[in-house]
């Protein structure tokens, strides 16, 4: 009984010796975790930290910009954990004179859409009108994988010689429409906007550096 009796007693030291090991174990383990955790949280913090995007992206006179004028674009990148370090930039603008349309090169080809009445019979005297004249109305940029194209979206306007010579009859005068702009006052075509909003939201690229491609 004796015997059996020591036996026990030695099985229960070696079983709380084997206990007291785990924990110390179990307790390092857990030190290591959180020192790794904290590794994980100030890398994911300096990768994804946000940053406020201002650009020296400088509009032509009398066009609005093509990335302030949605106010979501000023806001900054959403990340999955946001930094609490802002980083600025102190833009300088030149202020230049220039004419409207100046940031197109002088070497992009130049693509036509001609926009002709649905009809250029007269309608006061069924005759075929004239052409007398067309109008440049807006100029757009279009975005081609490695390709950019110049856009000029002409109006004609067509007029009736017949009823031009009949001084009892008013001027017969018709005009092709062009379709509005994506952005009013803006060169941003709707392939241009595209590119644009997919690098930013799917592709998650800043608009500062956005701006960097287009210069």
């Amino acid at each position: 009984m004796n015997d059996l009796t020591g036996v026990n007693s030695k099985q229960e030291e070696q079983n709380e010796r084997i206990i007291r090991l785990l924990e110390q174990q179990l307790a390092q383990s857990n030190r290591q975790i959180e020192a790794l955790t904290e590794q994980v949280r100030q890398l994911t913090k300096a990768l994804y930290g946000s940053k406020s995007e201002k650009s020296k992206y400088q509009a032509p006179d009398g066009q609005g910009s093509l990335f302030e004028d949605d106010p979501s674009f000023s806001d900054s990148e959403q990340t999955e954990e946001q930094s609490t370090e802002t980083i600025s930039y102190t833009v300088i603008r030149k202020v230049s004179k220039k004419k409207r349309n100046d940031s197109f090169s002088n070497d992009i080809e130049i693509e036509e859409i001609h926009h002709h009445p649905a009809n250029t019979q007269c309608e006061c005297c069924l005759h075929q009108m004239t052409e007398v004249g067309k109008t440049v109305i807006r100029e757009e940029a279009k975005f081609i994988p490695a390709t950019m194209k110049r856009v000029q979206h002409i109006e004609h306007a067509y007029e009736c010689k017949v009823c031009k010579k009949d001084s009892t009859q008013k001027a017969q005068i018709k005009r092709g429409k062009a379709p509005q702009a994506a952005i009013q006052r803006s060169i941003a075509g709707p392939t241009v906007l595209a590119k644009l909003i997919y690098d930013k939201f799917i592709q998650y690229l800043p608009l500062y550096r956005q701006v960097k491609e287009w210069d």
